[in-house]
């Protein structure tokens, strides 16, 4: 068996804010976030703890709302 090393993902350069415009859009944005996480192991997803946001990040930047 050939065994490779694992790939280093760089990590993400910018973060956006998102948000749902009603409780139904934020359960199914949530589902839709999770399938993307799934795929693409290069994007992050966290909720910023000052701003309440849920955000593509990196950490060490602040979320930036979208318009």
């Amino acid at each position: 068996m050939i065994e490779y090393p694992a790939v280093k993902l760089a990590e993400p350069s910018i973060a956006f804010a998102i948000e749902a415009k009603s409780r139904q859009d934020e359960d199914r944005m949530g589902h839709a976030v999770h399938k993307i996480l799934e795929e693409d192991q290069s994007l992050r997803f966290y909720r910023d703890p000052q701003t309440k946001d849920s955000c593509w990040p990196p950490r060490t930047t602040a979320c930036r709302k979208s318009s």
